[in-house]
Protein backbone atom coordinates (compact mmCIF):
# COMPACT_ATOMS: atom_id res chain seq x y z
CA UNK A 1 0.00 0.00 0.00
CA UNK A 2 1.45 3.36 -1.05
CA UNK A 3 1.14 6.62 0.85
CA UNK A 4 -0.86 9.03 -1.33
CA UNK A 5 -0.91 12.75 -0.70
CA UNK A 6 -4.22 13.89 0.79
CA UNK A 7 -5.33 17.40 -0.14
CA UNK A 8 -7.47 18.77 2.69
CA UNK A 9 -9.85 21.53 1.56
CA UNK A 10 -10.97 23.99 4.24
CA UNK A 11 -13.25 26.92 3.44
CA UNK A 12 -13.51 29.49 6.20
CA UNK A 13 -15.13 32.83 6.91
CA UNK A 14 -14.86 34.76 10.17
CA UNK A 15 -14.00 31.60 12.11
CA UNK A 16 -10.81 32.72 13.84
CA UNK A 17 -12.31 31.72 17.21
CA UNK A 18 -12.34 28.07 16.12
CA UNK A 19 -9.76 27.96 13.33
CA UNK A 20 -6.76 27.37 15.58
CA UNK A 21 -8.30 24.17 16.97
CA UNK A 22 -9.13 23.02 13.43
CA UNK A 23 -5.56 23.56 12.23
CA UNK A 24 -4.11 21.88 15.30
CA UNK A 25 -6.26 18.80 14.66
CA UNK A 26 -4.66 18.52 11.21
CA UNK A 27 -1.14 19.07 12.53
CA UNK A 28 -1.80 16.27 15.04
CA UNK A 29 -2.49 13.70 12.30
CA UNK A 30 -0.44 10.53 12.62
CA UNK A 31 -0.50 10.20 8.81
CA UNK A 32 2.02 12.81 7.59
CA UNK A 33 1.32 12.84 3.84
CA UNK A 34 -1.11 15.72 3.56
CA UNK A 35 -1.42 19.31 2.44
CA UNK A 36 -3.98 21.72 3.84
CA UNK A 37 -5.49 24.36 1.57
CA UNK A 38 -7.48 26.91 3.58
CA UNK A 39 -9.49 29.44 1.60
CA UNK A 40 -10.46 32.60 3.46
CA UNK A 41 -13.65 34.06 1.96
CA UNK A 42 -12.54 37.64 2.75
CA UNK A 43 -13.09 37.45 6.50
CA UNK A 44 -13.45 40.65 8.53
CA UNK A 45 -11.82 39.13 11.65
CA UNK A 46 -8.21 37.97 12.03
CA UNK A 47 -8.68 34.69 10.13
CA UNK A 48 -6.03 35.62 7.55
CA UNK A 49 -3.47 36.47 10.23
CA UNK A 50 -4.08 33.11 11.93
CA UNK A 51 -3.53 31.34 8.60
CA UNK A 52 -0.31 33.24 7.91
CA UNK A 53 1.03 32.27 11.33
CA UNK A 54 0.35 28.58 10.74
CA UNK A 55 1.72 28.67 7.19
CA UNK A 56 5.04 29.93 8.57
CA UNK A 57 4.95 27.14 11.14
CA UNK A 58 4.31 24.31 8.62
CA UNK A 59 4.74 24.65 4.82
CA UNK A 60 2.09 21.96 4.25
CA UNK A 61 -0.49 24.61 5.20
CA UNK A 62 -1.31 26.77 2.17
CA UNK A 63 -3.56 29.82 2.73
CA UNK A 64 -5.68 31.02 -0.19
CA UNK A 65 -8.06 33.94 -0.56
CA UNK A 66 -11.19 34.37 -2.62
CA UNK A 67 -11.18 37.50 -4.82
CA UNK A 68 -14.27 38.75 -2.96
CA UNK A 69 -16.73 37.44 -0.39
CA UNK A 70 -18.63 34.77 -2.34
CA UNK A 71 -20.77 33.53 0.53
CA UNK A 72 -22.56 30.20 0.85
CA UNK A 73 -24.53 30.55 -2.38
CA UNK A 74 -21.26 30.50 -4.34
CA UNK A 75 -19.47 28.03 -2.10
CA UNK A 76 -18.81 25.78 -5.09
CA UNK A 77 -16.49 28.42 -6.55
CA UNK A 78 -14.40 28.39 -3.39
CA UNK A 79 -14.13 24.60 -3.48
CA UNK A 80 -13.19 24.65 -7.16
CA UNK A 81 -10.49 27.25 -6.44
CA UNK A 82 -9.01 25.00 -3.75
CA UNK A 83 -9.26 21.89 -5.92
CA UNK A 84 -7.46 23.66 -8.77
CA UNK A 85 -4.57 24.48 -6.42
CA UNK A 86 -4.47 21.01 -4.84
CA UNK A 87 -1.71 18.49 -5.61
CA UNK A 88 -2.97 15.32 -3.93
CA UNK A 89 -4.60 12.25 -5.46
CA UNK A 90 -7.06 12.08 -2.56
CA UNK A 91 -9.28 14.90 -1.34
CA UNK A 92 -10.71 15.36 2.16
CA UNK A 93 -12.99 18.09 3.50
CA UNK A 94 -12.74 19.95 6.80
CA UNK A 95 -14.70 23.11 7.55
CA UNK A 96 -12.96 25.92 9.41
CA UNK A 97 -14.65 25.17 12.73
CA UNK A 98 -14.67 21.34 12.69
CA UNK A 99 -12.10 18.87 14.00
CA UNK A 100 -10.55 15.50 13.17
CA UNK A 101 -9.39 12.73 15.50
CA UNK A 102 -5.58 12.40 15.30
CA UNK A 103 -5.67 9.03 13.50
CA UNK A 104 -8.42 9.93 11.01
CA UNK A 105 -6.19 9.85 7.91
CA UNK A 106 -4.20 6.86 9.13
CA UNK A 107 -7.42 4.84 9.38
CA UNK A 108 -9.29 6.16 6.39
CA UNK A 109 -6.63 6.20 3.66
CA UNK A 110 -6.08 2.40 3.64
CA UNK A 111 -9.82 1.70 3.97
CA UNK A 112 -10.51 4.04 1.08
CA UNK A 113 -7.82 2.55 -1.14
CA UNK A 114 -8.87 -1.04 -0.41
CA UNK A 115 -12.48 -0.31 -1.43
CA UNK A 116 -11.73 0.90 -4.92
CA UNK A 117 -14.71 3.26 -4.73
CA UNK A 118 -14.61 7.01 -5.39
CA UNK A 119 -15.95 8.14 -2.01
CA UNK A 120 -15.58 6.88 1.54
CA UNK A 121 -17.16 8.27 4.68
CA UNK A 122 -17.59 7.42 8.33
CA UNK A 123 -19.32 8.56 11.49
CA UNK A 124 -19.15 12.01 12.98
CA UNK A 125 -19.79 13.20 16.50
CA UNK A 126 -21.16 16.64 17.30
CA UNK A 127 -19.33 19.03 19.61
CA UNK A 128 -20.56 22.29 21.10
CA UNK A 129 -19.01 25.74 20.72
CA UNK A 130 -16.56 24.93 23.53
CA UNK A 131 -15.40 21.76 21.76
CA UNK A 132 -17.11 19.39 24.19
CA UNK A 133 -18.71 16.22 22.84
CA UNK A 134 -22.51 16.12 22.70
CA UNK A 135 -23.63 12.73 24.11
CA UNK A 136 -25.51 10.46 21.74
CA UNK A 137 -24.61 12.49 18.64
CA UNK A 138 -22.67 9.81 16.75
CA UNK A 139 -24.02 9.65 13.17
CA UNK A 140 -24.74 7.82 10.91
CA UNK A 141 -24.94 4.40 12.50
CA UNK A 142 -25.47 2.17 9.48
CA UNK A 143 -25.64 -1.58 9.57
CA UNK A 144 -24.23 -3.78 6.79
CA UNK A 145 -25.87 -2.49 3.62
CA UNK A 146 -25.47 -3.66 0.04
CA UNK A 147 -23.72 -1.19 -2.25
CA UNK A 148 -26.88 -0.36 -4.19
CA UNK A 149 -28.95 0.07 -1.02
CA UNK A 150 -26.37 2.42 0.47
CA UNK A 151 -26.59 4.66 -2.60
CA UNK A 152 -30.39 4.42 -2.87
CA UNK A 153 -30.70 5.18 0.85
CA UNK A 154 -28.66 8.35 0.47
CA UNK A 155 -30.69 9.49 -2.53
CA UNK A 156 -33.92 8.64 -0.69
CA UNK A 157 -32.89 10.70 2.33
CA UNK A 158 -32.52 7.83 4.81
CA UNK A 159 -29.27 9.39 6.06
CA UNK A 160 -26.78 12.06 5.12
CA UNK A 161 -23.04 11.76 4.59
CA UNK A 162 -21.14 14.08 6.97
CA UNK A 163 -18.70 16.13 4.91
CA UNK A 164 -16.19 16.19 7.79
CA UNK A 165 -15.74 12.41 7.33
CA UNK A 166 -15.52 12.29 3.52
CA UNK A 167 -12.54 11.22 1.39
CA UNK A 168 -12.69 11.37 -2.41
CA UNK A 169 -10.64 10.04 -5.31
CA UNK A 170 -9.54 13.21 -7.08
CA UNK A 171 -9.72 11.71 -10.57
CA UNK A 172 -13.32 10.63 -9.95
CA UNK A 173 -14.19 14.10 -8.68
CA UNK A 174 -12.77 15.72 -11.79
CA UNK A 175 -14.61 13.24 -14.03
CA UNK A 176 -17.96 14.47 -12.71
CA UNK A 177 -16.95 18.10 -13.20
CA UNK A 178 -15.72 18.86 -9.69
CA UNK A 179 -17.86 20.18 -6.88
CA UNK A 180 -21.52 20.71 -7.79
CA UNK A 181 -23.79 23.47 -6.48
CA UNK A 182 -27.13 24.26 -8.12
CA UNK A 183 -28.31 27.84 -7.67
CA UNK A 184 -30.96 26.87 -5.08
CA UNK A 185 -28.68 24.93 -2.71
CA UNK A 186 -26.36 26.55 -0.12
CA UNK A 187 -24.08 23.46 -0.05
CA UNK A 188 -21.91 21.41 -2.41
CA UNK A 189 -21.84 18.07 -0.64
CA UNK A 190 -25.26 16.54 -1.41
CA UNK A 191 -25.20 17.00 -5.21
CA UNK A 192 -21.50 16.16 -5.46
CA UNK A 193 -21.82 12.93 -3.46
CA UNK A 194 -24.75 11.82 -5.64
CA UNK A 195 -22.75 12.42 -8.81
CA UNK A 196 -19.78 10.48 -7.43
CA UNK A 197 -21.93 7.49 -6.45
CA UNK A 198 -23.52 7.14 -9.88
CA UNK A 199 -23.54 5.08 -12.02
CA UNK A 200 -22.97 2.00 -9.92
CA UNK A 201 -19.92 3.39 -8.13
CA UNK A 202 -21.44 3.64 -4.68
CA UNK A 203 -19.69 4.52 -1.44
CA UNK A 204 -17.56 2.93 1.22
CA UNK A 205 -18.82 3.28 4.78
CA UNK A 206 -16.20 3.14 7.55
CA UNK A 207 -18.05 2.52 10.85
CA UNK A 208 -15.69 4.65 12.93
CA UNK A 209 -15.67 8.26 14.13
CA UNK A 210 -13.74 10.17 11.46
CA UNK A 211 -14.70 13.74 12.30
CA UNK A 212 -16.22 16.15 14.80
CA UNK A 213 -18.88 18.59 13.63
CA UNK A 214 -19.16 21.77 15.67
CA UNK A 215 -22.55 23.21 16.57
CA UNK A 216 -22.36 26.91 17.41
CA UNK A 217 -24.87 29.76 17.83
CA UNK A 218 -26.03 31.40 14.61
CA UNK A 219 -24.33 28.93 12.27
CA UNK A 220 -25.58 28.63 8.70
CA UNK A 221 -26.92 25.11 9.30
CA UNK A 222 -29.63 26.58 11.53
CA UNK A 223 -30.24 29.82 9.64
CA UNK A 224 -30.52 28.12 6.24
CA UNK A 225 -32.18 24.88 7.32
CA UNK A 226 -35.24 25.41 5.13
CA UNK A 227 -33.18 26.23 2.02
CA UNK A 228 -31.11 23.13 2.65
CA UNK A 229 -34.07 20.78 3.23
CA UNK A 230 -36.11 21.99 0.26
CA UNK A 231 -33.03 22.17 -1.97
CA UNK A 232 -31.87 18.61 -1.29
CA UNK A 233 -35.40 17.31 -1.85
CA UNK A 234 -35.65 19.16 -5.16
CA UNK A 235 -32.22 17.96 -6.28
CA UNK A 236 -33.14 14.37 -5.38
CA UNK A 237 -36.19 14.61 -7.64
CA UNK A 238 -34.25 16.11 -10.53
CA UNK A 239 -31.41 13.63 -10.13
CA UNK A 240 -33.70 10.59 -10.08
CA UNK A 241 -35.45 11.75 -13.26
CA UNK A 242 -32.09 12.03 -15.02
CA UNK A 243 -30.54 8.92 -13.43
CA UNK A 244 -33.29 6.34 -12.71
CA UNK A 245 -32.57 3.80 -9.98
CA UNK A 246 -34.39 0.45 -10.38
CA UNK A 247 -37.12 0.06 -7.79
CA UNK A 248 -36.97 3.72 -6.70
CA UNK A 249 -39.66 6.28 -7.62
CA UNK A 250 -40.14 9.95 -6.78
CA UNK A 251 -42.79 8.93 -4.27
CA UNK A 252 -40.09 7.04 -2.38
CA UNK A 253 -38.12 10.27 -1.94
CA UNK A 254 -40.70 11.60 0.50
CA UNK A 255 -40.18 9.02 3.23
CA UNK A 256 -41.30 9.80 6.82
CA UNK A 257 -37.76 10.77 7.80
CA UNK A 258 -37.52 13.36 5.04
CA UNK A 259 -41.00 14.68 5.86
CA UNK A 260 -39.81 15.17 9.43
CA UNK A 261 -36.67 16.92 8.20
CA UNK A 262 -38.68 19.26 5.97
CA UNK A 263 -41.15 20.02 8.77
CA UNK A 264 -38.34 20.70 11.24
CA UNK A 265 -36.65 23.06 8.76
CA UNK A 266 -39.91 24.99 8.30
CA UNK A 267 -40.23 25.15 12.10
CA UNK A 268 -36.76 26.67 12.42
CA UNK A 269 -37.46 29.16 9.63
CA UNK A 270 -40.76 30.14 11.26
CA UNK A 271 -39.10 30.87 14.61
CA UNK A 272 -36.36 32.94 13.01
CA UNK A 273 -38.91 34.93 10.99
CA UNK A 274 -41.04 35.52 14.10
CA UNK A 275 -38.02 36.77 16.05
CA UNK A 276 -37.27 39.25 13.24
CA UNK A 277 -40.84 40.51 13.32
CA UNK A 278 -41.72 39.03 9.92
CA UNK A 279 -44.95 37.51 11.22
CA UNK A 280 -46.62 36.96 7.83
CA UNK A 281 -43.66 34.94 6.63
CA UNK A 282 -43.50 33.08 9.94
CA UNK A 283 -47.13 31.98 9.51
CA UNK A 284 -46.38 30.87 5.95
CA UNK A 285 -43.54 28.66 7.20
CA UNK A 286 -45.72 27.34 10.02
CA UNK A 287 -48.38 26.25 7.52
CA UNK A 288 -45.71 24.32 5.62
CA UNK A 289 -45.30 22.13 8.70
CA UNK A 290 -48.91 20.98 8.29
CA UNK A 291 -48.26 20.35 4.58
CA UNK A 292 -45.43 17.99 5.51
CA UNK A 293 -47.80 16.08 7.80
CA UNK A 294 -46.39 16.99 11.21
CA UNK A 295 -49.26 18.44 13.32
CA UNK A 296 -47.37 17.99 16.59
CA UNK A 297 -44.49 20.11 15.29
CA UNK A 298 -47.05 22.70 14.14
CA UNK A 299 -48.53 22.93 17.65
CA UNK A 300 -45.04 23.24 19.09
CA UNK A 301 -44.42 26.10 16.65
CA UNK A 302 -47.59 27.90 17.75
CA UNK A 303 -46.58 27.52 21.38
CA UNK A 304 -43.15 28.96 20.59
CA UNK A 305 -44.81 31.93 18.87
CA UNK A 306 -46.78 32.56 22.06
CA UNK A 307 -43.74 32.33 24.30
CA UNK A 308 -41.70 34.65 22.10
CA UNK A 309 -44.57 37.14 21.93
CA UNK A 310 -44.92 37.15 25.71
CA UNK A 311 -41.20 37.72 26.09
CA UNK A 312 -41.33 40.59 23.64
CA UNK A 313 -44.27 42.18 25.45
CA UNK A 314 -42.51 41.69 28.79
CA UNK A 315 -39.41 43.46 27.49
CA UNK A 316 -41.50 46.34 26.20
CA UNK A 317 -43.37 46.68 29.50
CA UNK A 318 -40.13 46.64 31.49
CA UNK A 319 -38.62 49.26 29.19
CA UNK A 320 -41.71 51.48 29.54
CA UNK A 321 -41.78 51.02 33.32
CA UNK A 322 -38.10 51.87 33.44
CA UNK A 323 -38.65 55.03 31.43
CA UNK A 324 -41.63 56.01 33.60
CA UNK A 325 -39.64 55.38 36.79
CA UNK A 326 -36.71 57.45 35.59
CA UNK A 327 -39.07 60.23 34.52
CA UNK A 328 -40.83 60.23 37.89
CA UNK A 329 -37.54 60.42 39.75
CA UNK A 330 -36.53 63.44 37.71
CA UNK A 331 -39.80 65.16 38.61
Amino acid sequence: MDHPLVSILTPTYNQSAYLTATLESVLAQSYPHWELLVLDDCSSDDTWEVLQHYARRDPRIRPLRSPYNRGVWRLGENYRQMLHAARGSLVALLDGDDLWPPDKLERQVPAHQASGRPLSFGCMEAINAAGQAIPGSRYPNLGPLALRELYAGYLRGDFYIPAVTVMIEREALERVGGFRQPHYLPVVDFPTWLELGHPGQGYTYVPEVLGYWRQSPGQATWRMARDLALGTYRYSQEFLREHPVPGLSERDLLIPGRRGYLADSSYRAALLAWERGATARAWQYAKEIVHWGRPTTYLRCLAAFGVKTLRRVRRQVLEEVGLWTRGASLR
